[in-house]
């Protein structure tokens, strides 16, 4: 007995697959950057998102510029990262609502072209 093989099969891959991560890794990562916005709310972990949202390392000298002056250290890391997986959810919004929505309408145009193309071949 021959083993069927299953096509256009429309479940999910299972959890923790390679292929689960790369349907929804925009998903996850929003989660990601959800959970650290939100900790700002809650004052016993606001000091620690901080270090995702706001640069840290302020070398002011209080009496020369009143300017805040930053220099990069090894806590804007954490601030890297957080606008690392920000970038990763604008690229995923793009793809998903601009992208593939012009992708669909070019192909269902060359579609049109090449149906009209074919129709007008038959009747000479």
């Amino acid at each position: 007995m021959a083993i069927k093989r299953r096509t256009g099969s429309t479940k999910s891959p299972p959890i923790l697959s390679h292929e689960f991560f790369i349907q929804n890794h925009a998903d996850i990562i929003s989660c990601l950057a959800m959970i650290i916005v939100v900790s700002l709310l809650f004052q016993a972990t606001s000091p620690y998102a901080a270090y995702f949202v706001a640069l840290q390392h302020n070398t002011t000298e209080v009496l020369g510029n009143p300017m805040a002056l930053y220099s990069s250290g090894p806590k804007d890391l954490c601030v890297i990262f957080f606008y690392f997986l920000i970038s990763i959810v604008i690229h995923a919004v793009v793809q998903e609502y601009i992208i593939d929505v012009c992708d669909e309408f070019i192909f269902i145009f060359l579609l049109k072209m090449i149906i009209d193309y074919i129709y007008s071949k038959k009747k000479i």
